[in-house]
């Protein structure tokens, strides 16, 4: 992609964030007509780096992180260079629920637990690293599909719900 844009536009951030998202998007279209695979109810995350001009782009697609490793002292700590894309994140929610998603966790389906609009307020992504039962993006019917992200490649039933392969672009 970044060689069909011409050098001077491959060579800025708008322009190589143009040509990753042309690419996700084409291998999302791919995944989803390809023969031989099933893709109703199938997808994956994907995350990518490159370096380029002295700066690095990074593209992620759904719940993939990309962290790199700074000394720090005599440490080396991990920093995240992308951020998941989930429903514990407002804006992700917000975007699913405007294309059809409903919010729920597993037991909330199973009535284990109760579902209520505060829940979903309060939802953040500090809550994620204690969630052994996630918040799931869910058709109006609430059979399917569940999913813990949202944004995919490949993913037929997310995209009717709003799981979509747009990634989210870092320079």
């Amino acid at each position: 992609q970044l060689t069909k844009q011409g050098e001077a536009k491959a060579k800025t951030p708008e322009g190589i964030g143009d040509a990753l998202t042309k690419a996700f998007l084409r291998l999302n279209r791919e995944l989803l007509t390809q023969g031989g695979f099933d893709a109703e109810f199938s997808g994956t995350t994907a995350v990518t780096a490159l370096f380029r001009g002295g700066q690095l782009h990074v593209g992620n697609v759904g719940d993939s992180r990309i962290v790199i490793g700074e000394r720090r002292g005599e440490h080396v700590i991990a920093v995240p260079l992308s951020h998941d894309q989930t429903p514990f994140r407002r804006d992700e929610r917000q975007r699913c629920k405007a294309a059809g998603s409903y919010i729920r966790t597993g037991g909330q389906l199973d009535g284990e637990t109760r579902y209520s609009v505060a829940w979903e307020d309060a939802l953040g992504v500090d809550d994620e690293e204690n969630s052994g039962d996630p918040p799931r993006l869910w058709a109006r019917d609430l059979r399917g599909p569940g999913c813990a992200f949202t944004r995919s490649l490949g993913d037929a039933a997310g995209e009717a719900i709003g799981v979509f392969a747009a990634p989210e672009l870092v320079s």
